[in-house]
C-alpha cells in the first residue's frame, strides 16, 4: 500500500496530487488552534454592518472569537496563539444553550459584545479574557426582552452603540408601530452606561466597512433621524449635549411624518481622521439648479464643512431619473480615498479622490481605469472591490477584459471573471494577473473571488478560488513573484477573518470551522512522503545538478516551481539537471517504483 503523504505542497499542481491523502497535514509553520470538537463561528464577511461574528485582536495581541461546542453551545473564546491558550472564556448561557455572542468590538484590551441569557435576553457584555472579568454591563431593557444592541464602535476608552429601552420601544421617531434603538455610551460600568441620543440609526439597508457609527478624529458620525430633518448627518462627541444633527442634507419639503426629505446616506468613510466621505441624495435646493441623485458628499463635522463636493460625478440620466454615482467599496490611505463609482460614461469602475487637493471635475475625484470594456462597450461595469496597497501597487478584485499582446491571437479579448487585478500607484493603467505574471489563479474566464487581502511580515495574503468550490489561502511575496498557493484545506477551505498578529497570520477556515495560525517567517514546504533519513538530496543549494541519495529504486524525478508549474522531468535516474533555472526555491517530486512519493525543497543559486 502506498504510504500516506504527510504534508501539503504550496502549489496548486502539486496540491491536486495530495487530495487523495487520508488527511491534510499543514505546511511548515502552520498549525490548527482549535480541535475537531470546536466549531469556530466567525463569519466570512468583511462588512462591519453585516459581520455579526468577527474575530478581533486586542492591543495585547489576543484573539477573541465565537465558537460552538456540544457541551456549551456557542460562547466567546480567546486565543494567545497557543493550543493551551485557546479556550472558551465563560459559559455565559450555562449548559448546552448558546449565548450567541456577536458584534465583538475592541476597546484597548477589552472586548465588548452582545450576548443572550435566559434571564436578561440580548444585552451588552464586556470581557478582559478571563471568566471573572466577563460580565453583563447593564440590563438596559429590564427583564427577558433584551436591548439587542448593535453598531458597537470604539470611541477613545468608551464604547458607543445603539440599543432599545422602554422609551425607544414605545415612542419611536420613524414609525409609531416599530420599536427603535437609540444612541448609548458606556465606559464599561453600569453607572457609566447612559443613553445620549433620542434618535435611531439605520439598522438595515446600510453598507460600509466601518459600520453605522464612523469615528473621525474626536467625533463620531452617523445617519440619524428627527421629525424636522428626516434622515440626515449627525455627530456625537460621546455626550448628550454633543449629540446633534449637523445639517439638513435634503431640505425638500414633504408631507407625512417628516417635514423634509431623506438624505439616503450610505458608505460613511473616515479619511485620515479629518473628514468623512459618503453618498447622499443631492437635490435642487442644494445644487441651485436641478437634482442630480445620489452623489458624493464630505463633512468635517461642521455645518459649513458638510457639503456636496460640487460636481455631478455620475452625469446623465436613465428613464428621466438622474444616474446614481454608486459611490461604494471605500478604502482610505492617508488623504487619498479609493472607491468605485459610475461616471455615466464608463460604468462602475475604480476611482480615486485626494481630499488634500481641490475638487476639479474629471480630475479629482475621477475614475482611473476602465477595466470592463468588453466588446468595446465602455458602459459595462467592473464592480471593483478589496482595494489594498502593497509594495507600491493597488490590488483589487474586478471583472473585466484583457488582451495578451504576445499570445498567438493578440487581438483576442479574454474575460477575467471577478479576479485579482493590480494598478501601479501612478494609476496610468491596470493589469490582470495573466498580463503581469503569465498565470491565473483560476484559469479561464472564471471568478477567483480574491478577498481578505492582508499584509503580514511584508507579504500579501488573501483567499481565492483556484477551482470551483475550492477557496484557499494564497500569498504574494514581491511585485515580481506570482501568487502562490499556501495550503489546500479540507473540503472548501474558505479562509476568512485574516489577522496580522506580529509576524503570524491568523485566520478562520469557514469551511472546516477551524482557527489557524501561520508563522510567516517560516517559508517553504515540509519534506514529505518518506522517512527523511532514507532520502537525501544534494547539493542543496545547487547551481546545475540535484542528486538523490536513497536505497530505493527511482521511477521518476519532477522539478516544479512554487507556483506548481512542471519545469523538468527525468526517468529512471537519481539526478536531474537544473542548469538554467533562475535563482530561487523549487520542489523536487521523487516517485519510486514501489509507489511511494517523496517531496523535497531545493534552492538554486
Amino acid at each position: 500500500m502506498k504510504r500516506k503523504i504527510t504534508a501539503l505542497l504550496l502549489s496548486f499542481s502539486l496540491m491536486t496530487s495530495l487530495l487523495f491523502a487520508d488527511e491534510v497535514v499543514l505546511p511548515t509553520g502552520m498549525m490548527a488552534l482549535t480541535g475537531s470538537d470546536v466549531q469556530v463561528t466567525s463569519t466570512d464577511n468583511m462588512n462591519r454592518t453585516k459581520s455579526e461574528k468577527p474575530m478581533v485582536k486586542t492591543s495585547s495581541n489576543k484573539l477573541f472569537f465565537t465558537a460552538t461546542t456540544t457541551a456549551h453551545g456557542e460562547e466567546i473564546w480567546i486565543s494567545d496563539l497557543s493550543l493551551a491558550g485557546t479556550k472558551m472564556i465563560k459559559d455565559i448561557n450555562e449548559g448546552t444553550l448558546s449565548a450567541n455572542p456577536k458584534w465583538l468590538t475592541v476597546v484597548g484590551d477589552l472586548v465588548y459584545f452582545v450576548a443572550t441569557t435566559d434571564a436578561a435576553g440580548e444585552e451588552l457584555w464586556v470581557t478582559d479574557g478571563t471568566e471573572a472579568g466577563t460580565k453583563m454591563i447593564k440590563d438596559i431593557y429590564p427583564g427577558v426582552t433584551g436591548a439587542a444592541p448593535f453598531g458597537l464602535t470604539a470611541f477613545g476608552t468608551n464604547l458607543l452603540f445603539f440599543a432599545m429601552d422602554e422609551e425607544s420601544e414605545f415612542l419611536p421617531v420613524i414609525d409609531p408601530t416599530k420599536a427603535e434603538k437609540w444612541l448609548w455610551v458606556t465606559d464599561g460600568t453600569e453607572a457609566g452606561t447612559i443613553r445620549i441620543g433620542d434618535t435611531p440609526a439605520k439598522e438595515t439597508n446600510i453598507d460600509g466597512m466601518e459600520g453605522q457609527l464612523v469615528k473621525s478624529g474626536n467625533k463620531v458620525f452617523f445617519a440619524g433621524y428627527d421629525l424636522v430633518n428626516n434622515e440626515s448627518l449627525w455627530i456625537t462627541d460621546g455626550t448628550k449635549t454633543g449629540t446633534k444633527v449637523i445639517k439638513n442634507i435634503n431640505p425638500t419639503s414633504t408631507t407625512g411624518t417628516f417635514a423634509t426629505g431623506s438624505a439616503a446616506i450610505d458608505w460613511l468613510t473616515n479619511v485620515n481622521d479629518k473628514w468623512v466621505v459618503f453618498r447622499a441624495e443631492t437635490v435642487s435646493e442644494i445644487t441651485g439648479t436641478t437634482g442630480i441623485g445620489s452623489e458624493i458628499w464630505v463633512s468635517d463635522g461642521t455645518d459649513a464643512g458638510t457639503k456636496w463636493i460640487g460636481i455631478d460625478f455620475a452625469k446623465g440620466e436613465a428613464n428621466g431619473v438622474p444616474l446614481s454615482t454608486g459611490f461604494a467599496i471605500t478604502k482610505a490611505y492617508g488623504d487619498t480615498l479609493f472607491f468605485r463609482a459610475n461616471d455615466g460614461v464608463h460604468g462602475t469602475e475604480p476611482c480615486i479622490f485626494d481630499l488634500s487637493k481641490p475638487v476639479v471635475d474629471g480630475v479629482n475625484p475621477r475614475q482611473f481605469f476602465d477595466i470592463n470594456h468588453w466588446g468595446k462597450n465602455p458602459l459595462l461595469h467592473s464592480w471593483p472591490s478589496q482595494y489594498t496597497i502593497y509594495k507600491g501597487h493597488l490590488y483589487m478584485q474586478a471583472n473585466g477584459g484583457y488582451f495578451l499582446p504576445n499570445s498567438e491571437a493578440p487581438t483576442q479579448e479574454r474575460g477575467t471573471g471577478y479576479s485579482l487585478w493590480r494598478a501601479p500607484l501612478t494609476l496610468d493603467t491596470c493589469l490582470y494577473q495573466a498580463q503581469i505574471w503569465n498565470m491565473e489563479i483560476f484559469p479561464g474566464n472564471n471568478h477567483d473571488r480574491c478577498d481578505w487581502l492582508t499584509v503580514v511580515n511584508d507579504k500579501l495574503f488573501f483567499a481565492a478560488l483556484n477551482m470551483a468550490n475550492n477557496k484557499e489561502l494564497w500569498v504574494i511575496e514581491s511585485t515580481e513573484t506570482a501568487p502562490r498557493l499556501i495550503v489546500d484545506l479540507p473540503a472548501n477551505g474558505l479562509p476568512c477573518q485574516l489577522k496580522s498578529v506580529e509576524t503570524d497570520l491568523c485566520f478562520v477556515s469557514a469551511g472546516s470551522k477551524v482557527l489557524y495560525k501561520y508563522n510567516t517567517q517560516i517559508t517553504g514546504v515540509k519534506e514529505t512522503g518518506m522517512n527523511n533519513e532514507l532520502v537525501k538530496i544534494y547539493p542543496n543549494p545547487t547551481i546545475d545538478l540535484v542528486r538523490v541519495l536513497t536505497d530505493k529504486s527511482i521511477k521518476q524525478l519532477d522539478a516544479y516551481s512554487l507556483n506548481g508549474n512542471l519545469l523538468k522531468s527525468e526517468y529512471s535516474t537519481s539526478e536531474i539537471s537544473v542548469a538554467g533555472f533562475a535563482k530561487g526555491i523549487y520542489i523536487l517530486k521523487i516517485s519510486f517504483n514501489d509507489g511511494n512519493i517523496h517531496y523535497s525543497k531545493f534552492s538554486v543559486n
